[in-house]
C-alpha cells in the first residue's frame, strides 16, 4: 500500500511539474460574489477566474476532472477557466463547478466534481453571472 501511494504521489508530482507554472492575463471580467437565499439560509456564490498553471492544476485535482489540460488554451487566450464555489453554511466552502468560456464569450462547458453536470442552483447562479458580463450559453450539456 505504501509503494502504491508513493507511486501515486510521484505521478501527481510529475503531472504538476508538467502542467504547473506560468500565468496569463485572462478575460477582463472581475471575480464576483453573489448572495442568494434568505437571511437565515444565505449562501454566497463565488466566481473566480483561474490565471495560473498552478491554480489550474489544483482545480483539476480538487474537482477530479481534466481542466489542467486546458493550460495551453488559456495561455493562448483562446479560453478562460472559472472556478465557482458556494459558502453555505457561513464559513463552509463547497466545491461547485468549473466553467470554460471561449474568447468569443460563449460558455461551452460546465462541470462539477468528477465531470457531473451542474445542479439547478448552479445553473441559476451562472445565468446571472453570464447575463451581467455579456456571456452567452452554448452547448454546455456536452
Amino acid at each position: 500500500a505504501l509503494r502504491r501511494r508513493r507511486g501515486e504521489w510521484h505521478r501527481a508530482l510529475r503531472k504538476h511539474n508538467a502542467i504547473g507554472g506560468g500565468s496569463w492575463a485572462g478575460r477582463p471580467i472581475p471575480d464576483v460574489d453573489y448572495e442568494a437565499g434568505s437571511e437565515k439560509k444565505k449562501a454566497i456564490w463565488r466566481f473566480r477566474q483561474i490565471k495560473t498553471g498552478n491554480e489550474l492544476f489544483r482545480e483539476g485535482q480538487r474537482m477530479h476532472h481534466c481542466v489542467a489540460s486546458y493550460k495551453h488554451l488559456c495561455m493562448n487566450d483562446q479560453v478562460s477557466i472559472w472556478s465557482v464555489t458556494t459558502e453555505f453554511p457561513p464559513g463552509h466552502i463547497n466545491r461547485g463547478v468549473t466553467i470554460e468560456v471561449r474568447n468569443d464569450g460563449a460558455i461551452v462547458q460546465c462541470r462539477g466534481f468528477a465531470n457531473r453536470l451542474p445542479y439547478g442552483n448552479e445553473v441559476a447562479a451562472m445565468k446571472r453571472w453570464a447575463n451581467e458580463h455579456g456571456l452567452r450559453w452554448a452547448a454546455i450539456e456536452r
